[in-house]
């Protein structure tokens, strides 16, 4: 049928109406859209703010909703705590404590049942992301009747560190509790890796928390204070948990205010294991230290020095610069103590010793990098 223009005026209200009616019955099934950039990181997923850099962006909180139902434990069954939670269990969860989930569906008439049955495809997307950052994991499948299978999902020692760390930041109130469930977990991790590395780490920490306990309340705060800097920092793109983790523990061995002790602890736990084993932690030790020159193409005269200490355990091969002529740089082969010992005492990024210019020909005083990324004289 064909309509003239004032009948089709007449109609308009009616037919926008009815778009409306349509889109508001789609929203109340599916709820808000609540997505996110497809290159986002573990650190923009959980930390990413709006443009006033307060308020937490509807994914960031998604996520954050997520992971934070973990520590509020009156919401989860020990059975659950056995055996996982279903994408269900997390959708009813987020419907409840969602800030643009409550909104959406205040008021609605819908049944939980339909709700959830509307949200869940996009809430285990956002499972599936957690899961390749590292922090939960499907533990089981629950096989039904028909066939088909259901994830059951846990969260990972790195997870539940993270989950922590977001209480301990976000609660006063259970910051406590927060701190040693982290010190728990990091040692569950650590444990039950059979790396030799794990071990020493693990054995460092519980280090760093008797300290906490017996001598400054407070030291081992300093882990979870770094931990979650390096998580809110957008520069840093780790692309798992464990790297904020190692990154953390690596800022108290060269904080200002920790590093003399934290070095001192360090060394107590490397003290603590057998001959061998103590080799191999410090073999491993100097080739990440010595990796910062090997992968930046080093002059021939530390490429020389570093082959005829390779099978030295206890030698880093590093880089001297002369202070009475800042153009004389050459190899320069450490003791490890040594360099442990006078790297968390130095207040630069340098370490300071005495020593033989090879072109001077002079004892001088020098400067001794652990990598070839050396300023200029001026900007030092």
């Amino acid at each position: 049928m064909d309509y003239s223009y004032d009948q089709w005026a007449q109609l308009m209200p009616i037919y926008d109406q009815s778009k409306k009616r349509k889109k508001i019955q789609e929203d109340d099934a599916y709820g808000p859209k609540i997505r996110h950039p497809s290159h986002l990181c573990l650190n923009g997923a959980l930390f990413d703010k709006e443009k006033d850099k307060k308020t937490p962006t509807r994914y960031a909180q998604m996520y954050r909703d997520i992971l934070l139902r973990y520590p509020r434990s009156q919401f989860r069954s020990l059975e659950e705590e056995k055996v996982g939670f279903k994408v269900f269990q997390i959708s009813r969860w987020l419907l409840k404590h969602n800030p643009e989930y409550k909104e959406h569906y205040r008021g609605s008439t819908s049944h939980i049942k339909n709700k959830v049955s509307h949200v869940e495809n996009r809430v285990k997307r956002y499972l599936d992301n957690l899961e390749s950052w590292g922090l939960i994991g499907v533990q089981k499948r629950e096989v039904k009747p028909n066939g088909l299978s259901t994830p059951l999902y846990g969260f990972s020692p790195l997870g539940a560190i993270i989950i922590w760390a977001m209480e301990y930041r976000d609660n006063p109130s259970k910051r406590e509790t927060a701190k040693h469930q982290i010190y728990l977990w990091i040692q569950r991790m650590f444990h039950k890796s059979n790396s030799i590395m794990y071990e020493f780490i693990a054995k460092t920490y519980q280090k760093f928390m008797e300290y906490d306990k017996k001598h400054e309340p407070g030291f081992f705060d300093t882990i979870i204070t770094n931990l979650i800097r390096a998580i809110e920092d957008d520069k840093l793109q780790f692309n798992n948990a464990i790297q904020y983790l190692s990154h953390a523990f690596d800022l108290v061995l060269r904080g200002a205010k920790t590093r003399v002790k934290a070095h001192e602890l360090y060394r107590e736990a490397l003290d603590e294991f057998s001959e061998d084993d103590r080799k191999t932690i410090m073999y491993i030790e100097k080739d990440i230290i010595e990796n910062e020159f090997t992968v930046n193409q080093p002059p021939r005269s530390w490429t020389k020095a570093w082959v005829e200490n390779r099978m030295n355990h206890d030698k880093l091969v590093l880089y001297a610069v002369c202070e009475k002529n800042y153009s004389h740089r050459f190899p320069i082969v450490v003791n490890y103590y040594d360099y442990r010992k006078f790297k968390s005492l130095s207040p630069y990024r340098y370490l300071e010793a005495k020593t033989a210019c090879l072109e001077c020909h002079d004892n001088v005083q020098t400067r001794i990098y652990d990598s070839l990324d050396i300023p200029s004289q001026d900007s030092e």
